[in-house]
């Protein structure tokens, strides 16, 4: 409550689990950015997520949930695009999936995007790439991520910077990121 009256946006990083914790964040969180990749277990995670908030957690106002593809193994502006037409079109439907590098996603993304389970997926998503890194502090630590970041080098390195910046600017939009107090004055934002 006291973060809300200095700052936009308070961003809470947590594993996906039904510990206290989550519990708290959920109880106070008014949306929730959840990346999934393209295959069938990271959709039921999903779904658990739905029942976790729905029925264990039973929370009196629950969070909106945000879906973002992430990993998909393309940088086709207009996959997804082409997938949503599919879901109305069998030949093109076919043609997607019989792709060797990208029917498998394909396949999952189309029945995702047919059954969404109440969530708001993303327009923008992120492609599969090594350009995304997660270093890992000593062993001792327990191998926990201290910084996470990508590369803005290499051929693809400014197209993924805009890609993460579109996905910012979506999700921002969606939210709504108004100042909560109407005013703009003395109020920053910061990645927590």
């Amino acid at each position: 409550h006291e973060a809300r009256k200095v700052f936009d946006a308070v961003i809470i990083d947590l594993n996906p689990s039904s510990s206290f914790m989550i519990k708290c964040a959920l109880s106070h969180a008014t949306h929730i950015v959840c990346p999934i990749r393209p295959d069938m277990y990271s959709v039921q995670g999903l779904t658990g997520l739905k029942k976790l908030i729905d029925s264990a957690f039973a929370l009196s106002s629950p969070p909106k949930i945000i879906t973002l593809l992430n990993a998909v193994p393309s940088w086709d502006d207009d996959f997804i695009s082409r997938i949503r037409v599919a879901l109305s079109n069998p030949a093109l439907a076919k043609q997607i999936v019989a792709d060797k590098k990208t029917g498998q996603a394909a396949t999952v993304i189309g029945r995702f995007l047919r059954n969404p389970s109440d969530t708001h997926v993303l327009e923008n998503w992120v492609p599969e790439t090594t350009m995304l890194k997660a270093y890992f502090a000593e062993p001792k630590s327990g191998g926990f991520f201290t910084i996470s970041r990508h590369s803005s080098s290499g051929s693809y390195g400014q197209r993924l910077a805009s890609r993460l910046s579109a996905v910012a600017t979506e999700i921002s939009n969606f939210i709504k990121l108004d100042p909560l107090d109407g005013q703009d004055s003395g109020r920053h934002s910061q990645e927590a």
